[in-house]
């Protein structure tokens, strides 16, 4: 594996982590040593997206220990079910804080802490073995908007997997997907299966979805459900990238 990673400068979020998710491959393939793959995890994500502080917290003798992370000091134990890495932990699904402030039981280990997105990671029992946890000193401005909205229309922004988070009514239009899909593109091989909502056609359809909104009517919460829990949390068989190495495997 090369000293350097190769990243678009000036691409978007979807294609840096297209350029990024081979790189990490090669970079923990062969390895079976934890230590040394979280660390080397943690320092490729904070060089190339430059968060404020991106770490790994794993589970031992029932609490959440410290693991490599780059960033300022932080917090070194973290019990089940306090502050959002614990909650992420004992609720076994992502935290997505746009305000850190806001959320109950915050544990401050660092003050210039404002957002925070913690992501459990399963083993292959599916127990939570860690969780990945990443901060930032700015709050979350657009994650902050979405949380005053009641649904989401959308094309194939990666924007609706994190709404799902939220588990709120999303509508898609996708009138040129199939020109989309030859000239760019798309991160997951199937996104028709991951896209759960309403498809806006013409204005009739538009109408239609923004009634729904409005009467609170909603029957696609089981399924999104299903592909939150899919697309939202780090699994043993996640595209057979980090944790098929990163010491979990046997």
């Amino acid at each position: 594996m090369a000293e350097n990673l190769f990243i678009p400068e000036n691409g978007t979020k979807t294609e840096k982590y297209e350029a990024l998710l081979p790189q990490l491959e090669a970079l923990v393939e062969g390895e079976t040593d934890l230590t040394a793959n979280l660390a080397n995890v943690s320092s490729a994500l904070h060089q190339v997206f430059s968060w404020w502080w991106v770490g790994f917290y794993w589970v031992k003798n029932e609490e959440l220990v410290l693991a490599p992370f780059q960033g300022p000091i932080a917090c070194t134990r973290i019990k089940f079910g306090k502050g959002v890495c614990g909650t992420a932990w004992k609720e076994e699904k992502s935290q997505l804080v746009p305000d850190v402030e806001k959320f109950p039981g915050h544990i401050a280990c660092s003050s210039a802490t404002k957002s925070e997105i913690v992501v459990p990671i399963f083993d292959k029992n599916r127990k939570v073995a860690g969780v990945l946890d990443v901060d930032s000193e700015q709050y979350g401005t657009l994650y902050t908007f979405l949380g005053t909205t009641s649904a989401l229309i959308t094309d194939y922004s990666s924007i609706f997997l994190d709404y799902y988070l939220l588990n709120r009514p999303v509508a898609f239009t996708i009138n040129d997907y199939e020109e989309y899909k030859d000239k760019r593109g798309f991160v997951f091989e199937d996104v028709k299966s991951l896209m759960v909502g309403s498809v806006i056609r013409n204005s009739k359809d538009l109408l239609e979805f923004l009634e729904s909104v409005m009467k609170s009517e909603d029957s696609y919460i089981e399924e999104r459900t299903k592909v939150n829990d899919k697309v939202n949390t780090i699994q043993k068989d996640f595209t057979k990238t980090l944790l098929d190495e990163i010491g979990l495997k046997k």
